[in-house]
């Protein structure tokens, strides 16, 4: 997802490719008023999703402010809150096949 200059405005890009059929390449703008950051006051706290060991979808799993130098973040771990614990880069970690 891309942040626009415009405050609470994002942009989000996909890429599908419908089974035999050619790339297509498709950019959604849409408006969303999340909450402001308490810590930093500049960023948003945006939503962030997971799914659970079983597969089920799990909303809301945590909260992610949107200025990377501030590093808030609320998340919920086995019905446990958890506040600004540290924040790893996910392109380190190696893809999970099944």
């Amino acid at each position: 997802m891309l942040v626009s200059p415009q405050a609470n405005v994002y942009t989000l890009a996909l890429c599908v490719r419908p089974q035999g059929g050619i790339n297509l390449e498709v950019e959604v703008s849409f408006f969303m008023d999340f909450p402001k950051c308490q810590k930093c006051a500049v960023g948003d706290l945006v939503p962030l999703s997971d799914f659970g060991s079983q597969g089920a979808p799990i909303h809301y799993k945590a909260w992610v402010c949107t200025t990377p130098d501030c590093g808030f973040n609320i998340k919920i771990r086995n019905g446990d809150v958890y506040q600004n614990e540290p924040i790893s880069n996910g392109m380190t970690q190696s893809p999970r096949f099944r």
